[in-house]
């Protein structure tokens, strides 16, 4: 993202936006928009905004309205048809400079007076999805951000919300963003590999469901086969050669392919030649990773392990379901894992301690939130080396370790720890991360072989903050 630049100096990334999702922006049915804004004086200036142009499978929305003595907070939908709605180079010109329209009037976004504004869009904020994404920031930190008096004042309105934080959860903002000065627009991926897609022994019937105005001729799913860890056929099933049938969230356009017995599936659904969204899919009952075939008659669908990993906002939610999801995804993957974290007598231990098949070691620190809460990284940091320190002292310095910080938060919510994490030679994960090791473990990864990738994904970011610090 560039930064320090006045909040007109770049308007036209707004366009760069728009052009980047015109292939597909007839799909959009609505926008939903969402914000905080705090009084400045007689006037409301925004704190954090969000707008999604959404299809046909996002689930509706009620409008919603807040108001206390010093926080406006509201959430209002825009359709297809209502009037601005065709006007989307004004409201986002408009975006670009600062400011958002809204049923209170043209709002500015806190700190666009002082030339720290920035905008910038981004073609996908996923590996699993394309999303593409135009933000604006309005400078460094929020008016939101340790406000003692709007907590409690908050806490004293009715209805009363334990915070900023739960007031932004309760209108669908992200609480992990609602520190950041921001607005931003989400114009939401419209064509998803249906998950349900069937495969049999000898065929598969491969699924995309796409917005109910995409043109079904534009609709592809590009796939290649893979069996034995080799990929043995690469092809594509166009929207011609589908059968479609209209349901309530989108047209749903089923192919066959012929694929040899134990194979996995990575599909990827299209639209006007451009990809949304991939998933891999293998027969449950066939499955080429016998640890997952095992896993699965006692979790099936990998639900339980999926909760586990990215639901930490579940109700009875216990922190600890992070270590053993963590611990049963590395399981799968050919690693060998003891947990240390879930036992209060070895809570000065890291959360795992994971071993590779030929004796390489990864120590992981599990975290719900950002990667320096509760110190998690300098605990992690300080653990790792002890672990160093005791393995050379008994003659095992030839093995190799790696620190491990694991969130199931998205890259882009924790970017602000990262650079650190990986000066200190600490390999993060993330939501992203996450998600493509489930997909992944369809196949039996071999362990030793992701070990050393990882190590050299550690080795090149030191690198690359060396020769940063060497060019200035």
């Amino acid at each position: 993202m560039n930064s320090l630049r006045s909040p007109n100096a770049h308007s036209s990334d707004h366009r760069a936006f728009l052009d980047k999702i015109a292939p597909w922006r007839a799909a959009y049915e609505s926008a939903i928009i969402t914000f905080i804004a705090v009084r400045n004086g007689q006037e409301w200036v925004i704190a954090h905004a969000r707008i999604d142009f959404v299809v046909s499978w996002v689930p509706e929305v009620a409008t919603k309205y807040f108001e206390s003595a010093n926080v406006l907070a509201r959430r209002f939908v825009l359709k297809s048809g209502e009037p601005h709605w065709n006007d989307w180079e004004a409201l986002l010109q408009e975006m670009a400079d600062g400011k958002l329209r809204t049923p209170d009037g043209l709002l500015s976004l806190q700190n666009n007076n002082i030339n720290f504004s920035t905008n910038s869009w981004t073609p996908a904020n996923d590996e699993w999805r394309r999303d593409v994404v135009f933000q604006v920031d309005g400078g460094r930190g929020s008016i939101l951000t340790n406000n003692r008096e709007l907590e409690w004042e908050l806490k004293s309105a009715s209805p009363p919300y334990d915070g900023v934080a739960d007031l932004a959860d309760d209108f669908g903002l992200n609480p992990q963003h609602i520190n950041d000065c921001r607005i931003e627009a989400i114009a939401w991926h419209v064509a998803e590999v249906d998950m349900a897609s069937q495969v049999g022994e000898t065929d598969a019937n491969l699924a995309c469901i796409v917005a109910h105005r995409v043109d079904r001729n534009s609709v592809a799913i590009n796939y290649r086969v893979r069996l034995n860890g080799v990929t043995v056929t690469r092809g594509t099933l166009h929207g011609s050669e589908m059968a479609w049938e209209r349901l309530a969230k989108g047209l749903k356009g089923v192919g066959q392919i012929q694929i040899p017995k134990g194979a996995v599936i990575q599909c990827f659904a299209i639209v006007n030649g451009h990809a949304h969204h991939q998933y891999w899919i293998a027969n449950p009952r066939t499955l080429p990773n016998a640890k997952r075939a095992a896993f699965e008659e006692h979790d099936p669908a990998l639900t339980t392990l999926r909760e586990f990993l990215f639901d930490s906002r579940r109700r009875g939610y216990d922190a600890r379901d992070l270590e053993f999801g963590v611990s049963w995804l590395f399981w799968l993957h050919g690693f060998s894992p003891a947990a240390f974290g879930p036992n209060k007598r070895t809570q000065d231990a890291p959360d795992l301690l994971v071993t590779a098949p030929n004796g390489n070691f990864l120590v992981i620190e599990c975290t719900t939130g950002g990667l320096k809460a509760d110190q998690k990284l300098s605990k992690l940091y300080e653990r790792a080396m002890s672990l160093r320190r005791r393995l050379d002292e008994s003659g095992h310095s030839h093995l190799r370790m790696i620190p491990l910080i694991v969130t199931p938060l998205a890259r882009d919510e924790v970017k602000a720890d990262i650079e650190q994490a990986e000066r200190l030679g600490v390999l993060v994960f993330t939501k992203e991360d996450l998600e493509r090791a489930i997909g992944e473990s369809l196949i039996l990864q071999d362990a030793d072989a992701r070990f050393a990738r990882a190590e050299k994904t550690v080795l090149d970011n030191q690198r690359q903050y060396e020769r940063r610090g060497e060019e200035a």
